[in-house]
């Protein structure tokens, strides 16, 4: 039948790999990655299994799209939820017999990124995107339609479905008031720039305290930072372990100086920061290193870079130092911890700012999370 393709974020082929050791020993598996990877199709000979990330199929298109594919699996496949992107197309352009498209949010944020997953599995059950777009508006009730309509081609696993045994899993949202001076930055610059959504990600920037020109010694007393340390002591204090995740570099960077204020109370505790500026396949060691560790630890992660697919269950207590537009996004980061193996409760807690644009993502994103559900409502019913 030929070898099948396991397309992925470039962060999750080491997880690829052990899994299919595990679950699959006896099928020859090769990671197709970095600078060793074959430039021909021979190279690809014996392998049941090539693993290789959405970037490489870009770079290597020239050969992988001469091979029919037994079956070509794309997993975290929202990453080709848009169909104008050069990804969404190449990967589409790929030939094979079987194409499975894996992911935990299907419907990030409208109704179409449904119809371009499909596009790649099924492209004539939903049509050309133009007739789509007409008949499905991005409203409960369309969704609910269009989940009745693909559900004979979707399988649907909730997380305790697959893991039966999970413990229970706690979320609060926890409101602040800003501190002074980021009120008054903040109505200064809305003031000066009407159109709110323009300045939409400096405005994220300055309520999750990452702007160039902040003190650290003002960043420390805010109240987000006040409350995450304090919610850190008590972690560590139950030897227990903390995931962080926030959207810009400057906060992470400045959030691991601030934890170590913990350090004269819990000295054996590690702190480390996962994002982009660490390469996808060192990933792996950190993570493997803090879930084996005895000791009480945080880490602090970018959700776009750490917030898929990894395996992070030594830690079962998460916080979301500041909102994300997609809260598939939000909750795939959380399922670093909440998922399969974890055997303590979960702990979830979700910063914002009241009255400001992190208030505002928040109701956005629960106007999102109920259009998702209403797809997944109509690929359930009966």
């Amino acid at each position: 039948e030929g070898p099948s393709l396991v397309v992925m974020p470039a962060s999750l082929l080491v997880n690829w790999e052990r899994e299919l050791l595990q679950f699959a020993p006896t099928l020859q598996v090769l990671r197709h990655a970095g600078s060793n990877r074959t430039g021909v199709i021979s190279g690809l000979k014996g392998h049941d299994v090539v693993l290789c990330s959405y970037e490489t199929v870009l770079s290597d298109l020239s050969f992988l799209e001469e091979i029919t594919w037994n079956i070509i699996a794309l997993d975290e496949a929202q990453q080709i939820k848009n169909p104008d992107s050069q990804r969404s197309r190449v990967v589409k352009s790929l030939k094979c017999r079987v194409p499975v498209a894996i992911t935990g949010t299907p419907v990030e944020n409208y109704l179409t990124d449904m119809w371009s997953l499909y596009e790649f599995v099924l492209p004539e059950l939903l049509g050309d995107r133009e007739s789509f777009e007409e008949e499905y508006e991005n409203n409960v009730e369309a969704a609910e339609s269009l989940g009745q309509l693909v559900k004979n081609f979707t399988v649907r696993r909730k997380v305790l479905e697959v893991a039966q045994d999970l413990p229970p899993r706690i979320d609060a949202l926890v409101p602040f008031d800003p501190p002074f001076n980021t009120r008054h930055e903040y109505d200064s610059l809305v003031e000066s720039t009407p159109n709110k959504f323009m300045i939409s990600t400096s405005l994220r920037v300055l309520c999750a305290h990452s702007e160039k020109h902040i003190e650290k010694r003002q960043f420390n007393e805010s109240p987000k930072v006040q409350r995450l340390l304090s919610i850190s002591a008590e972690v560590f204090q139950q030897n227990q372990k903390i995931l962080v995740f926030a959207s810009f570099t400057n906060t992470l960077d400045r959030l691991r100086s601030a934890m170590f204020h913990l350090q004269h109370d819990f000295p054996k505790m590690h702190v480390e920061v996962i994002d982009g500026r660490l390469p996808s396949l060192l990933r792996q060691e950190v993570i493997d290193a803090f879930n084996d560790s005895n000791e009480p630890g945080c880490l602090l992660l970018n959700p776009s870079a750490a917030g898929v697919g990894l395996n992070i269950t030594g830690a079962n207590h998460v916080v979301h130092f500041n909102p994300e537009w997609n809260p598939a996004k939000t909750e795939q980061a959380t399922a670093r911890a909440y998922r399969k193996k974890q055997t303590l409760p979960v702990f979830v807690s979700h910063f914002y700012y009241q009255s400001t644009v992190e208030q505002d993502v928040v109701e956005r994103a629960d106007e999102k999370r109920r259009l998702a559900a209403a797809v997944y409502s109509g690929v359930s019913a009966d």
